[in-house]
């Protein structure tokens, strides 16, 4: 289980690797904290809520390779 706080960090992380974008080490990161809440199999709603629906579309859309929906930084 994820506490809230653990959420309100990974969401902090997400947020300052999204203001640094496109840098690759940002996007690095991002794929990073994807990875992790993947591996603890966070919902939808979770994901949406640490990314954002922008970042969270360019994170699968690198992931799986479907292009991002409206994308624009």
């Amino acid at each position: 289980m994820v506490t809230d706080e653990q959420m309100d960090r990974m969401r902090n992380m997400a947020l300052y690797y999204a203001d640094e974008l496109p840098d690759i080490h940002a996007l690095n990161g991002l794929l990073l904290i994807y990875d992790v809440c993947e591996i603890l199999n966070l919902s939808p709603a979770k994901l949406e809520t640490i990314f954002g629906t922008q970042i969270l579309h360019l994170v699968t859309a690198t992931i799986y390779g479907t292009p991002p929906i409206s994308f624009a930084i």
